[in-house]
């Protein structure tokens, strides 16, 4: 897999619409940015196993992500701004 044309094809097609929809929802600066770095994808783990910080007495506030945890994020990014209106269920 050519991480540099994958990243490449993802970032041309998702930086335009993100620019757009936060155009279009009155977001003029926002920290969140759909850019993928290819370095983010070379040899990194996709997901991380939690046990060895679960046995130290770790508990999970959201133990699962939903429909529901993902919208109250959201929420709170419309709250103070860095999520353009108007592009949620």
């Amino acid at each position: 897999m050519n991480l540099e044309s994958v990243t490449e094809e993802a970032n041309d097609s998702h930086l335009q619409s993100w620019s757009d929809l936060c155009k279009a929802g009155g977001v003029s600066n926002t920290p969140l940015t759909p850019y993928l770095d290819k370095e983010l994808l070379k040899e990194n783990p996709f997901s991380v196993d939690g046990t060895k910080i679960e046995s130290a007495g770790f508990t999970y506030e959201i133990p699962t992500v939903t429909l529901d945890s993902l919208k109250l994020v959201i929420d709170e990014y419309i709250a103070i701004g860095i999520w353009p209106l108007g592009t949620t269920l």
